[in-house]
């Protein structure tokens, strides 16, 4: 009977398609997207949820990052795994990593592009919505083709709704990884052993932080006190830390945040913004701000720190692991705490809760050249398989570590999760991330649906263990007690400090409008915040001007811009 109400719809939809193509002539685009509904009809799919995906073998076009973790997508061993399973067969089309955007604009523009872009995304606005290229999902996401994405986006909506653009339409899927440290990634790291050194007690207000400072320097005058990174670092800005003990600001291009009032403001010409770089000069005259902190790459950071002698007092970076190495380098890595967040001049203590990390969209679209979307769809689907009462996502541990027997355990006896709990999975310790390239798996090169819950599942102590540990004894334990701690309780309030922004989906037109302003908006805002602390220009004289060069630029249009954007997808 379901063969027959299948044979049924794609006559209905046939001729549907016929009288439309009567009616009107439809636009090129129009065009494209019956095209691909046209060829979906004919697509030899098994019953949803039956493996393989199709009853004959597929082969389709992948366009993807390199990964220096991956030899060889190609000939990689779960690639081997998913095209058993499926019947898919794809052929990976690598762009570099530092040059994919650049790759995948010419591939689009070229006429001769894959079926899929794989965790890339394209400007929806452009070869979506205006071209075409890119098809709307809207109609393909549901309980046939992907039962799992739907259980997904139907108990989580946010994650539906963030992939939906500018004209309404949903262009892409998104991956879920819920990272409670990842949601307050803005932290300073301070050396507990130099703060013994100095006899000085962990500061809790700016004049405290400078007195510390100061105190430093008098004990060793060669030392670094406050360094930072540009934005190769993760949350490496030497001044935003600091800013949030006088305002939230964010990690947007021109400072975007949020008011209480429910509008898009910068807070770079906000006057408090103005106080905070007064501050930071006074620090900066003290001797405190390293030169280097401004322009350095993350790397250069990163061997400032671990060379012999330390002597960083306060470092800003998202997780002390990425910049001190646990295994290679233990008692460094112990003598770094987070520093909580200081209380400014009028009581100001805010650090950004990043409450839309959890989620990014653009994770995996579909173009008109492809034949088969259901089918690529349904491959798509297995990743975000959840289990044990949405405790595990067990395909983006297989996808990630290992999928055969021996590589990953169920409901392993005597281990605790990350929250203490029984653990859901444990992965065996041959097959956890890779810090060197590898032929096994896809490492963290895939789409998850990896909830909070999920992540605290995962086998990390073992239970006698678990009573005795240390603050560093792990690292992840460490992110999550110290952000438990020390980062929540200063998270934004929306009504008194404002907001962060949610990822704002641009028209084509209002892209193109504002570009170019955004670009020049952004460097004016980087150069004279450096500017102004380094005293290359005077605060009190030149601020007025600053914000009349910024208004120039075009910054009102942008925020004009942005206003609309968030009212339109609020």
């Amino acid at each position: 009977m379901k063969k027959k109400r299948n044979k049924m719809l794609a006559v209905l939809i046939t001729l549907f398609l016929i009288m439309g193509t009567v009616a009107c002539t439809g636009t090129g685009k129009q065009d494209k997207q019956e095209d691909a509904v046209k060829e979906n009809t004919e697509t030899s799919l098994n019953e949803p949820g039956e493996y393989p995906i199709v009853r004959d073998p597929v082969e389709m076009r992948m366009f993807l990052s390199s990964s220096p973790l991956i030899e060889d997508f190609a000939t990689n061993d779960f690639t081997a795994y998913m095209e058993k399973l499926t019947g898919i067969k794809w052929k990976f089309e690598v762009a570099p990593e530092d040059s994919l955007d650049e790759k995948m604009n010419l591939t689009l523009q070229s006429g001769d592009y894959p079926d899929v872009f794989w965790r890339c995304t394209p400007d929806f606005a452009k070869y979506g919505s205006k071209e075409g290229i890119i098809i709307p999902l809207d109609d393909l996401i549901n309980e046939e083709n992907m039962p799992n994405y739907m259980h997904l986006v139907t108990k989580y909506p946010q994650y539906l709704d963030m992939t939906r653009e500018a004209d309404g339409k949903i262009y892409s899927l998104c991956s879920v990884n819920e990272c409670f440290h990842c949601t307050y990634a803005r932290k300073m790291w301070v050396n507990t052993e130099l703060m013994d050194k100095i006899g000085a007690e962990m500061p809790g207000t700016t004049d405290e932080f400078y007195e510390v400072c100061k105190k430093y320097l008098d004990y060793d005058p060669e030392g670094i006190v406050l360094t930072g990174c540009d934005d190769t670092g993760w949350h490496g800005s030497v001044y935003k830390w600091i800013m949030g003990s006088f305002l939230l600001v964010s990690d947007g291009k021109v400072d975007e945040v949020l008011s209480p009032e429910g509008k898009v403001v910068s807070a770079a010409v906000d006057d408090r913004y103005k106080e905070a770089l007064k501050y930071l000069k006074s620090l900066y005259d003290l001797g405190a701000i390293d030169e280097a902190a401004f322009s350095q790459k993350a790397d250069d950071m990163k061997s400032l720190i671990n060379r012999e002698p330390s002597n960083v007092l306060f470092f800003p970076q998202g997780a002390s692991v990425s910049v001190i190495d646990p295994t290679a380098n233990k008692p460094l890595f112990d003598q770094y705490i987070v520093l909580e967040p200081l209380q400014g001049p009028e009581g100001i203590s805010v650090t950004p809760n990043y409450k839309y990390s959890g989620g990014q969209s653009g994770m995996f679209c579909i173009t008109d050249k492809c034949k088969n979307p259901e089918a690529a769809l349904r491959w798509a689907d297995w990743f975000y398989g959840l289990s044990e009462n949405d405790r595990l996502n067990l395909p983006g541990i297989m996808s990630c570590f290992g999928f055969n027997d021996g590589e990953y355990e169920l409901n392993p006896e005597g281990w605790l999760g990350l929250n203490g709990k029984p653990a859901v999975v444990r992965v065996a310790e041959d097959f956890v991330w890779s810090s060197d390239p590898q032929n096994h798996d896809w490492q963290d090169n895939v789409l998850t649906a990896n909830l909070a819950d999920c992540r605290n599942s995962e086998a990390m102590f073992k239970e006698e263990d678990y009573e005795g540990l240390k603050l560093h004894d792990n690292s992840e334990k460490l992110l999550y007690d110290e952000t438990a701690g020390k980062q929540v309780p200063h998270g934004q309030d929306p009504e008194k400090d404002g907001d962060i922004l949610p990822e704002l989906k641009l028209t084509a037109d209002e892209s193109s409008q504002i570009g170019t302003m955004v670009v020049e908006v952004q460097k004016l805002i980087e150069e004279n915040t450096a500017m102004f602390i380094t005293g290359q220009k005077d605060i009190e004289s030149e601020w007025d001007n600053y914000k009349k060069d910024l208004d120039k630029a075009g910054l009102q249009t942008v925020l004009e811009v942005y206003n609309t954007a968030y009212q339109r997808q609020k």
